[in-house]
């Protein structure tokens, strides 16, 4: 018998007599109760990320009066020394909480919701949400230099996680959640649904799966419906269209400007963490005082800025409206209305690349979404300046589109985001006739630093520090956790068997008819063994039937089992198939799985 040869050609998956359709098999569509089951829940992620936008921005707000509703008491020769004074008291107020009570509300959120997706099995601690609100607000309010956006995607993200841990769902769904959450948050903070929708799967998820869409849009457009109404249904920025014309010849300009901005996002990237590694590794102090001298850099600004265009300008702007402190949006909007003259936007956008660093470096919480919007609106106006020829008295109609892909092409690098960065600029900007440009100077800044950072991001790189890489390994084995064994096993109906009786040279038969190496044995209905090619190979001429090689201790899963449990045991074990058994009855044969079938439905998965 050992001496019977098939040809390699012959040979085909075990155990399959034919392939079972996709539709049938894999991926079912959802039925009615899925369906509703998941609008249902992203209705309710809508509605959570909704109003905890609102809440974030009011208590800024709130913050921000508590901080500097008293007059400029500490001052020197018209230098406010307040603006120093005040943020490092915030840092002093957050840093005991952030390192602490809970670590996870330290930084940008965005890594933190990243890891607990990927790698903390959708679970977000319940305290996260209420002390994120209060440490980010407080951060911003006091003057720090940092965003709305991560902490809100942190928040809206943990309303996600709660809700699938108070429903008790499965893993999957939990993650999921977390991912709508995050872009609701976002979108409920921007008024920017079709942003945040893509914000949550292309950046917290990581992926573009077809079936978190609709929810994930629902609970964009929830969460936007629901803070417009309450804050304002207004465009983040203010821009006027008229002077917004698109121009195909402008494209290898914008071309030029995305590959320009690529390289400025690698660098923005490199000197946000080396000022980081800075307060974390090289800085010995208390790390609950590190704040406290990060924050003020940003009043330090502020303040030399405004001392200065008093003093030699003799105008008189408050702070804020530079832009360097808080969220930032004072001084875009003074950019966009060109307030400012054009030798301030590059000293503009270096000085809040550097307060930015410190204040989230030292500790403080808050997103980098805004201060990149911020530098890329200063730089895209440096930029269109030098591409006018440096114009004396330039035309602000030409440098405004600069400014608005600016912003977009600086975040697409930084966060590899480019269809986050498209969408997003042209909902806060109402700038859509730019789309053409954004998508051409979007893309080639992604390319660009994603060829320096090796396909590292302003995210990851945090994760990557503790050991943690999201790379295409890890994404698989998120996707193999996903998995049900009962998605991807062959069903008992197509599963080829032979009997416990059977003589060898009918095992042989099938072998050579089938390319088949493996079957499960039988006796009667119950499953008692496996028997291989290799089995009957090694056995002496004194065996007959299948019951004298098979092996009678077969490898089993069980169909609610994920296919990277499955993954594990084909490889430990050293088998080519899994028999596949309900719990309450391990003789029962429900089906079989191999690698192949696993292969084959990621395969599947990935195409969705």
């Amino acid at each position: 018998m050992g001496d019977i040869k098939m040809p390699v050609s012959e040979l085909r998956d075990p155990f399959k007599i034919e392939d079972v359709p996709f539709s049938e098999r894999i991926i079912r569509s959802h039925s009615i109760r899925e369906w509703a089951l998941d609008i249902l829940l992203a209705l309710i992620v809508g509605v959570g990320s909704g109003f905890g936008a609102v809440l974030f921005r009011w208590l800024i707000r709130f913050f921000r009066l508590v901080f500097y509703s008293l007059p400029p008491v500490f001052s020197y020769q018209g230098f406010n020394l307040n603006l120093i004074f005040i943020p490092a008291v915030g840092g002093l107020i957050i840093g005991p909480i952030v390192y602490y009570v809970a670590v996870e509300t330290k930084g940008h959120g965005v890594p933190e919701i990243m890891e607990s997706v990927h790698l903390r099995h959708g679970i977000v601690r319940l305290r996260v949400l209420p002390l994120k609100l209060l440490v980010s607000s407080i951060t911003i309010g006091s003057g720090g230099s940092a965003g709305r956006e991560g902490p809100i995607a942190q928040i809206g993200g943990s309303t996600g996680s709660i809700l699938g841990q108070f429903f008790k769902l499965d893993e999957a769904k939990k993650k999921a959640l977390i991912c709508w959450g995050a872009g609701a948050g976002i979108a409920g903070t921007f008024n920017a649904p079709i942003g945040g929708t893509f914000f949550g799967l292309e950046v917290v998820m990581g992926r573009l799966r077809v079936r978190d869409i609709i929810p994930a849009l629902i609970a964009s457009i929830v969460s936007a419906g629901i803070a417009s109404k309450i804050l304002g249904d207004r465009p983040a920025f203010k821009t006027t269209l008229p002077w917004l014309q698109f121009n195909p010849k402008t494209l290898v300009v914008f071309g030029l400007l995305g590959i320009v901005f690529g390289l400025l996002a690698f660098f923005w990237v490199k000197l946000f963490y080396f000022i980081e590694d800075f307060f974390d590794r090289d800085l010995r102090i208390p790390n609950w005082t590190k704040p406290a001298l990060g924050f003020p850099v940003a009043g330090l600004f502020s303040a030399t800025l405004t001392y200065y265009y008093f003093t030699t300008e003799g105008v008189s702007l408050k702070p804020m409206y530079f832009g360097i402190m808080g969220v930032g949006y004072n001084g875009i909007d003074l950019a966009l209305k060109m307030s400012l003259p054009i030798y301030i936007f590059l000293l503009l956008g270096l000085l809040k690349m550097i307060a930015t660093a410190f204040t989230i470096g030292s500790g403080g919480s808050g997103g980098i979404f805004a201060p990149s919007l911020y530098v890329g609106t200063m730089f895209g106006i440096f930029f269109g300046w030098l591409m006018l020829g440096c114009p004396a008295h330039p035309d602000p109609s030409l440098l405004l589109p600069y400014a608005v892909v600016g912003m977009g092409a600086l975040f697409a690098g930084a966060a590899r985001a480019p269809l986050t960065s498209i969408f997003q600029i042209a909902e806060m900007t109402r700038a859509f006739n730019l789309m053409p440009s954004l998508i051409v100077a979007c893309g080639l800044s992604y390319i660009t630093f994603d060829i320096l950072s090796k396909g590292s991001s302003i995210y990851t790189l945090k994760l990557e520090k503790k050991g943690l890489r999201l790379g295409e390994h890890e994404l698989m084995m998120d996707l193999l956790e996903n998995i049900k064994v009962s998605e991807a096993m062959t069903p008992a109906k197509n599963v080829i068997v032979v009997s416990s009786k059977d003589s060898l040279d009918e095992v042989m038969k099938k072998i050579t008819k089938t390319g088949h190496l493996s079957y499960p044995v039988l006796e009667g209905d119950e499953v008692v063994g496996v028997i291989t090619l290799q089995d009957i190979t090694k056995c002496s001429e004194k065996c007959k039937e299948v019951r004298d090689v098979m092996s009678q201790r077969p490898v089993v899963v069980y169909p609610d089992e994920n296919l990277k449990e499955a993954m594990l045991k084909l490889d430990k074990n050293n088998v080519g198939i899994l028999i596949v058994v309900p719990r309450e009855n391990r003789r029962k044969l429900m089906g079989i799985i191999t690698k192949s079938d696993i292969i084959k439905t990621i395969s599947l998965y990935t195409r969705s």
